[in-house]
């Protein structure tokens, strides 16, 4: 595999999860941006040289890219050039495209899979509506409005693979947690798209 995305959004996990991939190869990985189509042409630059040894490039918030940048990166992905590796990293795998998600191995970060975060989000998912409004009337910034919607989109495509999942209502829910996210990154208002965020809830 010439591509992995580490999804997460815990810094120390990530770290770890990178490490966990590279150590085996002995090389430093070097870090490239890719938010906007200069980003492109200058990682391009570096990827045409003659590489002799495995060198992994890590490219931090993929998702944060823009739609240029991503679709002149994909051509990366599609004909990968020898002994190149990208690790990617991303808040959340709804927010990538699907080209780029398919040409990848998917890792996720600890911090996803430890079981107070599954709880919390069963506390969350269980509350009455009422009580779901109360909830997120007290995340008044975005930071923390754009993490709440992460774990819950993260914790919801886990569940995914779960036996017994009600799995239509999870895709209904990835889809406008996607929405919210999507909006509450373009600066929407973060009270009215959290509340738009619950009312649309399965």
């Amino acid at each position: 595999m010439h591509a992995y995305i580490i999804v997460g959004n815990d810094e120390r996990q990530i770290e770890k999860a990178i490490l966990n991939i590279t150590k085996k190869f002995k090389t430093q990985p070097l870090e490239f941006k890719v938010e906007k189509i200069s980003d492109i042409r200058e990682l391009n630059s570096f990827i045409q040289l003659k590489i002799n040894k495995p060198q992994f490039i890590i490219i931090r918030n993929i998702d944060k890219a823009s739609s240029e940048a991503l679709n002149a990166f994909l051509k990366n992905l599609e004909e990968p050039q020898e002994n190149i590796y990208f690790i990617l990293t991303s808040k959340s795998i709804f927010n990538l495209p699907g080209t780029i998600i398919s040409r990848c191995l998917v890792v996720y970060s600890q911090m996803n899979y430890q079981n107070h975060n599954l709880q919390q989000y069963k506390n969350f998912m269980e509350k009455s509506l009422r009580e779901k409004l109360d909830h997120i009337s007290a995340i008044k910034k975005r930071p923390d409005a754009v993490d709440f919607i992460s774990n819950i989109i993260n914790t919801s495509h886990h569940k995914l693979y779960q036996k017994n999942s009600d799995f239509s209502s999870l895709v209904k829910n990835l889809k406008i947690g996607n929405q919210t996210y999507k909006a509450l990154n373009l600066n929407g208002n973060v009270n009215l798209h959290l509340t738009n965020f619950v009312l649309h809830l399965f």
